[in-house]
């Protein structure tokens, strides 16, 4: 509580890692010394073990002592408190200690901190017990070892208290958990007889705890501040403390007698392979793991998940983090440039913070690669200064910021980008306008249809165009009317958008006016715009003229998107997946589908079923001899009157193509209209 006061909340990350560093190092160099000294002096000088600890206990009193005075010497700044408390009676202050239990914030965390303090004792002095009796290491090693813990903690503290401030507690803090958790297993593997590669299991086993013990400590320490109100908040670290103390003390009285309990029974008669020790060290591992269950109840600040924070860590590499640090203290504005884009290259969620503070460099290059670098890693922490960035034309950036916030996606920027899409410069109008297309929120309803007036009086047809391609990404129904208009009077490229934005909205009283434009264009592109746009509006009507227009596309990108239109109306959605097949096994999965025809439908009876299993056969045989003519005339015929969008299509291919060979993407909705019919006759069957 004490320090919450004396550390900022954006600060407490670093400083308790800096903190908790220099404890490491001071426990390294107090350690290891008294460790030699027990065993040179036992072994060698023949001095009692009682009077070496009364030695080294002695010490300790000292530098307590020594403690105390520095103490206090710290400065303590001024304590908020409640007039009220001064004046509390005792029924009150009852209620006081009462609060932390009832707090939805902080009790979830005060269980969990309970379960995992027992889980972190129930068989903490046990392990130096079997070090020194079974696994016969000297109190010299074991020091070595648990120096080897306190370096990996203090030089990883300051790493897990930069990225906490950036990630959040809980998520890191889940992490931390399920390390410590593992830390009690590599004990299993320990033998005297294999003195070496006990050490070297220990040593690992030491170095990866110092990792993760670390993070607990100082994640536990941040999330008492951060599940805790300021005000009265030492009543809360004691509630925790408390709690944790129980828990602490009860949990190595509970392992002793787990120990006890299993040493007295006949485990050696049930094949057990496991001693004691090792047995307590298995449910301490499991015990922890329990934890974690509580852990994930904690209500946090933060919006990562845990899997999320670790794919994150997982994408840093040395070069990120140099990068960082070049971006942090580089004084060159090249240098700070290429950091800002190995970084933006790198997609780290890490540095959105050196990223931000890079929004106001000095240089206009700087600036606008940190815009496009926080657009490109997509975290919202960076969305606040980037809706600054855009409200100051004078840095320079605000193009830069409306992509940025586009690519995020927040709904939070759409007021901000709604006022630049109406008077902005050109180039941050149309930014700003992409941008609302790509959130997609109808909040931006009132903007875009401003600018899209404003465009269309102005003469301006890029900026209609985007204001249009927004309307129909948001849903704005209430342009339908206006779009309906221009799609009478306007031409391409504009004439596409209005198209496509048309398909968006997917009214289908729209789909008349769109085939009056399939039926008087000769544009390819035209086209193809209204086919994928009448299939979105769910006009089924119009698959004969679809199929009509297919034939006189001559691009292959075009066919290929109004053959896939046409099956979505017929009601398959094979079409998609064949089209984007890989070459190699394109042939063999339409052969296969081929062949599959008939198969299931028994309309008919046996004459009818074996007429099409034959009919089936030999299409696919002409369309593995690259006869696609032949093949798709057999497909017609092996269901003859399925009726439907299916049916039309199979009637129009009927006709059709006797007198031309057809293209890919028509033999395939072809083969999609017979599939879609073959699986009605097993349904009508049915």
């Amino acid at each position: 509580s004490w320090l919450s006061d004396l550390v900022p909340a954006d600060h407490r990350g670093r400083y308790f890692g800096k903190r908790n560093m220099l404890a490491g190092l001071t426990t390294i160099a107090a350690t290891i010394p008294p460790a030699w000294l027990m065993d040179r002096a036992v072994a060698v000088w023949a001095v009692p073990r009682a009077t070496v600890f009364a030695m080294l206990f002695g010490c300790a009193v000292l530098f307590g002592v020594i403690s105390f005075v520095l103490l206090m010497r710290q400065p303590e700044p001024p304590m908020v408190v409640n007039p009220a408390a001064r004046t509390m009676s005792i029924k009150a202050m009852a209620g006081l200690y009462k609060k932390p239990l009832g707090d939805p914030m902080f009790r979830p965390f005060l269980m969990f901190s309970a379960l995992f303090a027992l889980g972190q004792f129930v068989a903490a002095p046990f392990y130096t017990v079997y070090a020194l009796e079974n696994l016969k290491l000297g109190y010299t090693w074991l020091q070595v070892l648990g120096g080897i813990a306190s370096l990996t903690a203090l030089l990883t503290m300051p790493v897990w208290g930069y990225v906490a401030d950036r990630l959040g507690n809980k998520p890191l803090l889940v992490l931390a958990v399920v390390g410590v958790s593992l830390t009690p297993l590599p004990w299993l593997f320990c033998n005297p007889e294999r003195a070496t590669a006990t050490v070297l299991i220990l040593a690992a086993n030491n170095l990866f705890g110092g990792i993760v013990w670390a993070g607990a400590g100082l994640l536990g320490f941040n999330m008492l501040i951060e599940t805790s109100p300021s005000e009265g908040r030492s009543v809360y670290v004691g509630a925790l403390s408390a709690a944790s103390g129980l828990a602490g003390g009860i949990a190595p009285v509970l392992g002793g007698l787990a120990l006890e309990t299993y040493q007295a029974l006949p485990v050696a008669n049930w094949g057990v392979p496991l001693n004691a020790y090792q047995v307590l060290f298995v449910g301490n591992s499991i015990l922890r793991l329990l934890s974690l269950f509580l852990l994930l109840k904690v209500p946090s600040a933060a919006r990562a998940t845990p899997t999320q924070v670790l794919g994150q860590l997982g994408a840093i590499r040395v070069g990120t983090l140099r990068q960082m640090r070049r971006l942090q203290h580089g004084s060159d504005e090249r240098a700070r440039e290429e950091a800002v884009i190995r970084l933006s290259e790198a997609r780290v969620g890490l540095a959105v913070q050196e990223l931000v503070l890079a929004l106001g460099d000095p240089s206009l290059r700087v600036r606008q690669r940190a815009a496009e670098a926080l657009g490109d890693i997509g975290d919202a922490m960076a969305v606040p200064a980037l809706l600054t960035a855009l409200r100051q034309p004078e840095a320079g950036i605000v193009r830069e910021a409306a992509e940025a916030l586009g690519r995020i996606g927040s709904t939070e920027a759409v007021p901000s980008l709604g006022e630049v899409a109406l008077s902005g410069g050109r180039s941050a109008r149309l930014a700003a306008l992409h941008a609302l297309g790509r959130i997609g929120s109808r909040e931006a309803e009132p903007y875009l249809l401003s600018a899209l007036e404003k465009a269309v009086d102005s003469g301006e047809e890029e900026l209609a165009e985007a204001a249009v391609q927004a309307i129909g990404l948001c849903g704005i129904t209430a342009a339908r009317g206006r779009l309906l208009q221009m799609l009478e009077t306007v031409q391409p490229p504009l004439l596409l958008s209005v198209i496509r934005a048309l398909g968006e909205l997917g009214d289908p009283d729209t789909a008349q006016a769109l085939e009056q434009v399939l039926r008087r264009t000769q544009d390819a592109a035209v086209i193809t715009a209204v086919c994928v746009a009448l299939a979105q509006c769910g006009r089924a009507e119009a698959i004969g003229e679809m199929y009509e227009a297919m034939a006189n596309v001559a691009s292959r990108a075009g066919r290929r998107q109004i053959a896939n239109a046409i099956g979505s109306l017929v009601g398959s959605d094979e079409v998609y997946r064949w089209l984007t097949a890989d070459s190699m096994g394109r042939e063999a999965t339409i052969a296969r589908a081929i062949q599959n025809l008939g198969r299931g439908a028994k309309a008919g009876g046996r004459i009818a079923q074996h007429r099409r299993k034959v009919l089936a056969h030999r299409a696919a045989q002409c369309f593995i001899n690259g006869d696609l003519q032949g093949a798709a005339q057999l497909l017609t015929r092996i269901s003859p009157h399925p009726g439907g969008p299916a049916g039309t299509v199979l009637d129009l291919a009927r006709v059709r193509l006797r007198a031309r060979e057809p293209s890919e993407e028509e033999f395939l909705v072809v083969l999609a209209a017979a599939t879609v019919a073959d699986g009605a006759n097993v349904e009508g069957k049915a």
